[in-house]
């Protein structure tokens, strides 16, 4: 198709989404505000990310989340450091997750 996107895209106050961070599109994001996305994390496409998330890194963990197809994040939710999400998975609002969901799960509170 030739599309291109800017380096750096930002969408009002507080969003700000880096090219090499969604993949092959169809990220929605319905309240974009106070979204953190690290640069070098990976989204997969046909995600769903809700507001006031967070995907990036944590102390001593120097690997990015991984999150993959069809996957849903709710408002308020944090995935921080080597972490796979898997294809249709569902992460539930206020959620932590510090380790990998398999797909087509649900979590719906802390993963520790």
């Amino acid at each position: 198709m030739g599309c291109t996107a800017p380096s750096i895209l930002e969408c009002g106050d507080g969003l700000r989404i880096f090219r090499l961070t969604a993949r092959l599109g169809g990220l929605l994001l319905p309240h974009p505000t106070g979204i953190v996305i690290h640069p070098m994390a990976r989204i997969g496409p046909n995600c769903l990310i809700f507001q006031q998330m967070t995907i990036g890194t944590r102390r001593g963990v120097k690997m990015l989340p991984v999150i993959r197809s069809h996957v849903d994040i709710g408002a308020g939710a944090k995935i921080l450091g080597n972490v796979r999400i898997g294809d249709h998975t569902s992460i539930g609002a206020n959620a932590v997750v510090l380790k990998d969901e398999s797909a087509g799960k649900q979590r719906l509170a802390f993963r520790l």
